[in-house]
């Protein structure tokens, strides 16, 4: 096929098919069945004329399901769209062509990820996909594609673009973007290499990932080895395994200049069904070399995550796993227990982290950039996947037997271990010894055996891993041991602290999710949701009231804190809370390392309201100030308000006592049993949300007499007037209007339900919007108190969401139906309001707008006053 006649528009060009142009009705045509398809041929072809030679991006619009084939421009090498299998059991590891030239390709994308995808009448949905960066002369040249096998891709459009590309929904770079009243659609311009006001990546990160040696930690800091200087993560959960090489320095360069210096990766670099199931896959291995470089390059530093149980589809034509062969059983935790999977486990390990990286000539083991190795991802023995019903019958046998044996040495046998335990076996049981972890809650003697088998279990397993990483294969780096809840925290907390302490620092996971259903009458059968505002304490139900502080958690034993994945999940129109709110509580309570999850492999901006992609301007587009409020030393830690000493044994006996753990967590006793509190739970501090809203919290577990110190929150918390002032002096939180104020020397910022306050005065400005809901952030850049600072960035945000979305207005309880879907690009509401500085000689400062990516928008104007405009999020101050 060929477009006789492509259409350039600036630094792109589109070549479509001349009966199907690139226009706002491109949805009718398609329904008309009018697109580019594959069937009955072997290729595709079409011409396109490059204006100038340089670089640039392909993108295709095409029906979004599985298609794999393989591109080029003329004579260049092949590059691929296949099947990954990244994501584990969501998708096919099987590649569906076996020639080397498909299985080893390096330029080679995984064929599920788009930018974007609109629902069609019939068929699957359309989306954009970015192919990959091509090298053109001017003039002339043939795409040529070839489907894989059987596959039909479907395509409406190809673009050529120069540099990454916003998806717009049917629409071309050169259709006028869609208006909607009160609202700017958000569709940048790429990235550029020059001309950026601002740069954090310059600014924040160093010249490249571990040019300061391994980071260590000292105390409850991350540093730089060589150097001692403690260092800051602002992360996010990244997939570049699933994108070329291209598109993966694309990525890092977007999000280093956004402020992020760490990104965490599964590489799932084993093969994950079949009878080679298990065996570590050395494509994988390379292609997670090639990002670690990459990513080391832009200042960014890689976490490692090993291991998950959910990774795996079918183990069962794995000789000694037949048990799993259609079982639907995934692995959890084989890896403490089962002796072939732990050999596996170890070849995982001594596979990636022993393998000449062929882009650096340095073993990941050997390599500063990588900060450290997760071995466990969301799971462990006082969680509930640790009982046997999530594993076949002969696998947990080896459970059993090992706890009998474990019985037996302690009180000769099983006789003696039941009368010591004042029971009889129970005829549910089935002659089993494990209790589901969810029992372990009544803290009697028998619980009290099984926490102690399973966390000296879990503990040996890190101690191993921790030698066999160390010692045996020579990493440089850090352990980590897991990041997960406990079937009951307040009763089982302590003993999993215990388990995991041969690790260098802690971790844990936390989502807020929005109130979504389905309607219940036919006439409701559009979804409905609440929005849910974390700074109003607001749970998921309307009557519901909940601290928000998920993100947080104890310091454990004098280490580290990282949160590996956080997020706000689900529709929410004040989604655009969390990213100042994370940052500066986070900064506070004395964590080290937020991991937002996740980004897209995706090179820029996404266009899809997909569960887990945060690349839209609600998210993403607040980075910059979020990062330079947790990285830097603009806002300063809190105090210690509880410190909690746990002995050991009494922790491992259930007899800790009152102890604090963040709000929010899992109580599976109740879920389970109707209802029933635990007997922790009865006598259980307070209000313990507040103590990690207002300040820092620390458990430490050992061999030392059991004490809690425990603050009085009467100078933090003002419970009648719903307010909290934290224990820095810097943060101000009215959780009664959902109104979160940060007042320091370096960096003011107002974010929440703004228009409920006349006017908004912090030491550095002077606020007034009639937005209902908005967030600004003023930070020095360069770490001086405002009036002394030469360079900011004031960065504001409004609300957003999909063209075309349209929602019922809210009934008494705040549900809203969703009248219409919507869809790429995003909207944000139109930002309005007058900021005046409030410094001596503030009328001397020039304000410069910028675009969203940093270059400027307009010409400077002098302050102290700025009329904030409607679609500008950022602006430079500099004085």
């Amino acid at each position: 096929m060929s477009a006789s006649s492509p259409e350039q528009v600036g630094a792109s060009l589109v070549a479509s098919r001349p009966s199907h142009p690139a226009t706002a009705s491109s949805l009718a045509s398609i329904a008309a069945g009018s697109w580019i398809s594959s069937d009955g041929m072997i290729v595709m072809q079409c011409e396109i004329t490059a204006p100038r030679e340089g670089e640039w991006f392909l993108y295709a619009r095409k029906a979004a399901r599985p298609e794999p084939f393989r591109w080029r421009f003329d004579d260049q090498p092949w590059r691929y769209v296949v099947r990954f299998g990244f994501r584990g059991i969501r998708q096919p590891s099987v590649f569906l062509k076996t020639d080397n030239d498909w299985i080893e390709a390096e330029d080679r994308i995984s064929e599920s990820v788009f930018l974007d995808a609109a629902p069609q009448p019939s068929g699957p949905p359309l989306g954009w996909t970015a192919l990959g960066k091509v090298r053109l002369s001017s003039g002339r040249h043939v795409l040529r594609i070839e489907p894989e096998g059987d596959a039909r891709p479907v395509f409406e459009t190809f673009l050529l673009h120069e540099g990454s590309f916003t998806p717009r929904g049917a629409l071309s770079p050169s259709d006028p973007l869609p208006r909607e009243e009160g609202w700017w659609a958000f569709a940048p311009e790429p990235d550029r290499a020059a001309g950026l006001l601002v740069d954090l990546r310059t600014l924040l990160n160093e010249p490249f990932a571990g040019s300061k040696g391994f980071i260590a930690t000292k105390g409850e800091s991350f540093v730089h080895s060589e150097t001692g200087e403690p260092v800051r993560f602002w992360g996010s959960h990244v997939q570049p395994c699933e994108m070329s090489p291209d598109l993966m320095e694309e990525q890092a360069r977007f999000l280093a200049r956004r402020g992020v210096n760490l990104v965490r990766i599964f590489p799932f670099h084993w093969r994950n069904s079949g009878p080679r199931a298990l065996e570590p896959d050395p494509v994988k291995i390379r292609r997670f070399q090639r990002a670690v470089e990459i990513y080391k390059r832009q200042g960014i530093y890689v976490m490692v995550a090993i291991y998950s149980g959910r990774c795996f589809q079918d183990i069962g034509e794995v000789p000694g796993f037949e048990c799993y062969r259609g079982s639907g059983k995934l692995p959890w935790l084989l890896h403490l227990f089962h002796p072939q999977f732990r050999a596996a486990y170890d070849q995982w390990l001594r596979s990636l982290m022993t393998a000449e990286n062929p882009y650096t000539g340095v073993p990941l083991a050997k390599e500063p950039a990588i900060l450290g190795v997760e071995t466990q991802n969301e799971a462990n023995t006082l969680w509930f996947v640790f009982q046997p019903k999530f594993h076949p019958p002969e696998v947990w046998a080896m459970v059993e037997a090992r706890y009998e044996d474990w019985l037996k040495r302690k009180y000769g046998d099983m006789e003696a271990a039941w009368k010591a335990w004042g029971e009889k076996p129970s005829p549910e049981e089935k002659g089993r010894l494990m209790q589901d972890s969810y029992k372990l809650t009544n803290q009697s003697r028998r619980s009290a055996d099984q926490v102690r088998f399973c966390t000296e279990l879990e503990r040996q397993f890190y101690e191993e891993t921790r030698k066999f990483l160390k010692e045996d294969l020579g990493f440089g780096g850090l352990m980590l041991s897991s990041n997960w809840d406990t079937a009951q925290n307040d009763v089982l907390y302590p003993a999993l602290a215990w388990a995991e302490d041969p690790q260098d620092f802690s971790d844990h996971h936390h989502y807020f999710p929005a109130s979504s259903q389905k309607g219940e009458a036919a006439a409701e059968s559009q979804p409905r949701f609440r929005n849910r505002s974390g700074l109003r304490w607001e749970g998921l139900k309307p009557d519901e009231h909940i601290i928000c502080c998920g993100f947080l958690d104890v310091i454990r034993n004098g280490k580290p804190v990282m949160c590996s994945e956080y997020s706000w999940l689900g529709r929410n129109q004040w989604r655009p809370e969390y990213p100042l709110f994370v940052a500066a509580q986070s900064r506070s309570a004395g964590m080290d390392a937020p991991i937002e999850f996740q980004m897209a492999p995706i090179p820029g901006w996404s266009g899809s309201e997909v569960k887990w992609v945060r690349q839209h301007p609600a998210v993403l587009g607040q980075f910059p100030g979020a990062a330079l409020l947790f990285r830097t030393n603009l806002l300063e830690e809190g105090r210690t308000l509880v410190r909690m000493r746990v002995n050991e044994d009494e922790a491992r006996d259930l007899k800790a006592g009152q102890i604090v753990t963040k709000e929010g967590g899992r109580d599976f006793n109740r879920v389970f049993n109707g209802g029933a509190a635990t007997t922790q739970e009865k006598n259980a501090v307070k209000n313990r949300g507040v103590y990690f809203s207002a300040g820092k919290v620390n458990l430490d577990v050992g061999p030392f007499p059991s004490k809690n110190e425990v603050a009085d929150l009467g100078p933090y918390w003002d419970e009648a007037g719903k307010v909290i002032r934290h224990s820095n002096g810097q943060i101000t939180w009215d959780y009664g209007h959902g109104v979160y104020l940060i007042d320091a020397p370096g960096a003011n910022a107002a974010v929440g339900f703004l228009g409920a306050k006349k006017e908004i005065t912090l030491s550095g400005l002077k606020l007034r919007t009639p937005l209902r809901f908005a967030t600004v952030c003023l930070a020095s850049l360069d770490g001086q108190p405002l009036p002394q600072a030469r360079r900011m960035l004031l960065q504001v945000m409004s609300e957003q969401k999909q063209h075309g979305e349209q929602f019922s207005e809210p009934d008494a309880e705040g549900w809203m139906v969703v009248r219409q879907e919507g869809g790429s690009p995003y909207m944000v509401r139109d930002i309005a309001g007058e900021i005046e500085f409030r410094w001596k000689g503030a009328e001397r400062c020039r304000v410069t707008p910028l675009q969203p990516n940093f270059s400027a928008a307009g010409p400077a104007v002098p302050g102290p006053r700025l009329e904030l405009r409607r679609d500008v999020l950022y602006y430079l101050i500099e004085q």
